[in-house]
């Protein structure tokens, strides 16, 4: 902990360099290669089409704001591309001065028009995943879906000059700035962006942002290049080139760790017990641990599966699986139970929607049973499918496995299909998976970016493939932020919690993780992402020499 705590600071620091006087065009970075692993690839690099690729975004492009860990441990709102800013009394206009001495990699002065053109794309180009960061924007229902961004902007948002815009709400939303600071909202140049058209996000000629690195190269499924954007306006980055390798095999990646060739050992990607028998004893000096600020989950779809439309089928299934076992053996003790929605240190956390959910295995039988459901010929009451993304880390895949076979073994037949990340994506977005387990991280600190997410309205509910229709709640989800009261703000958002975990069981909440990465000898400091994404800020790795 010693050493995340370290970090912590160091990020705080980082950044407050990084708001001071412009570093472009001084010292250049020693010529430093630093070598990252992925299990697989991205799907795209444009941070409006993904909710889950943010390792470009965040390395090449650049937020408002930035989200780091400050010194007493809890997640902070600094300035990043923003000088200045100030919000009304109302809390429903915000007015900001942009730095000006800003540049993308091709020279071009980043503006207040550049960010009022990638707001507006993001919640009208179709297709979009993240349109729903700016529902509470003036102007956000007639512009959804539209694919109306070339030559308008949001009603809401009004350009003064070249450095200075404002934001208008339709009503007050506490979490606004750090949505500001999440990796969905980085700000795009206007004229790259519409001379990609539809390659943007996918030609790396195209990724052209003001962050510390370019894209020097990418090739589908085989890796990516990144280098220096010598026009960078923050602190210029220790490592000046990173070289991603595409490593899907977890016995691979451990040996190239091992042999020198990765110097960021993400443990995600590992078997639990290897990180237990090697890593926690080898190296444990080069151990940075980092409480990730998320739920991994169970997704249970009513719409799919006959018996999953069933209440106390969703509750057998929560009660047969004993999550602790997991917890102890397949991820070894680094994560907790969390019986809800939302992970410990997130904003609207509740102690008081923790303990409901226990092992029962007898009893969810007996609730099956009590509901009508009998054993059939092959021994089970009923059937569905977990699809598993090939995409997922050895880890998630032993804990799918493990799921699946305490199903079973209590009566119920949870059989497990295997998918390509591509065609998985596609059935949970068309809201075709039976059931499926995952984790949703927080991109900004706030209970809206979880809770609306899945349950925010139907349309979402289907995305995520778990067939929620009750409307009175997702009006309610869609009301909360709007509380200008904190305090019934989060009471709301703790009732919101009970009534579709505990009451609904519409999804299974499985455990909250402890991180864990591992620095070669290259490294002598790494700075995890503050929500303990795998995805991170390449400029928060310090050389060793």
């Amino acid at each position: 902990m010693k050493k995340f705590i370290a970090c912590a600071l160091a990020a705080v620091m980082s950044v407050a360099m990084m708001a001071g006087v412009s570093m472009a065009g001084e010292a250049e970075a020693v010529d430093r290669t630093l070598n990252i692993a992925w299990a697989g690839d991205i799907e795209t690099y444009d941070a409006h089409m993904t909710t889950q690729d943010y390792c470009v975004p965040v390395n090449v492009f650049d937020r408002l704001f930035e989200i780091v860990i400050g010194e007493t441990g809890s997640a902070e709102l600094v300035n990043s591309l923003v000088a200045d800013y100030s919000v009304s009394e109302d809390g429903m206009t915000f007015d900001f001065t942009l730095r000006d001495d800003v540049v993308f990699s091709n020279g071009e002065a980043l503006t207040a028009d550049d960010v009022a053109y990638t707001f507006t794309r993001m919640v009208a180009v179709e297709g979009s995943q993240q349109e729903y960061l700016f529902e509470t924007v003036v102007g956000y229902e007639e512009f959804t879906g539209t694919g109306n961004y070339h030559d308008a902007y949001l009603p809401g948002i009004t350009v003064t000059d070249a450095t200075h815009f404002s934001i208008q709400l339709s009503t007050p939303y506490a979490g606004f700035l750090n949505i500001l600071g999440s990796p969905a909202c980085c700000i795009y140049s206007k004229a790259v962006v519409e001379e990609a058209g539809e390659a943007f996000g996918q030609d790396p000629a195209f990724c052209i942002g003001s962050g510390a690195y370019v894209v020097s190269s990418w090739t589908r499924d085989l890796g990516m290049e990144l280098g220096y954007n010598s026009l960078y306006w923050g602190t210029a980055p220790d490592f000046n080139n990173v070289k991603i390798q595409i490593i899907p095999d977890a016995d691979t990646l451990n040996m190239m760790f091992q042999s020198g060739q990765i110097d960021i050992l993400d443990g995600n990607y590992l078997d639990s017990a290897i990180i237990a028998s090697v890593y926690k004893t080898m190296y444990a000096d080069k151990i940075v641990y980092s409480s990730r600020l998320g739920t991994s989950y169970m997704a249970l779809n009513q719409a799919s599966n006959e018996a999953l439309a069933d209440v106390n089928v969703r509750r057998a299934i929560a009660m047969s699986i004993d999550r602790q076992l997991i917890i102890d053996t397949i991820i070894n003790g680094d994560g907790m139970l969390v019986d809800g929605i939302f992970p410990q240190g997130l904003v609207g956390f509740s102690e008081e929607n923790q303990g409901w959910l226990q092992y029962d295995p007898e009893g969810a039988q007996a609730l099956l049973e009590s509901a009508g459901y009998t054993k059939g010929d092959d021994g089970y009451y009923f059937s569905f499918t977990i699809e598993n993304d090939e995409n997922n880390s050895s880890t998630r895949q032993s804990v799918i496995m493990a799921i699946a076979d305490m199903l079973q073994k209590n009566g119920i037949n949870a059989t497990v299909k295997n998918n390509d990340h591509s065609s998985w994506l596609d059935m949970r977005k068309a809201g075709e998976i039976d059931s499926y387990v995952s984790t949703w991280t927080a991109d900004y600190n706030d209970p809206d970016n979880f809770i609306a997410t899945f349950w925010g309205s139907e349309a979402r509910a289907t995305g995520r493939s778990l067939g929620y229709t009750d409307q009175d709640v997702m009006t309610r989800v869609s009301a909360a932020p709007a509380i200008i009261d904190d305090a019934e703000r989060q009471a709301e958002y703790a009732a919101l919690e009970k009534k579709i975990v505990e009451e609904d069981v519409s999804w299974v909440p499985v455990y909250q993780e402890i991180h864990i990465f591992v620095m070669s000898q290259n490294v002598s400091e790494f700075i995890p992402h503050w929500a303990g994404y795998s995805d991170f800020s390449f400029s928060g790795v310090k050389a060793a020499n």
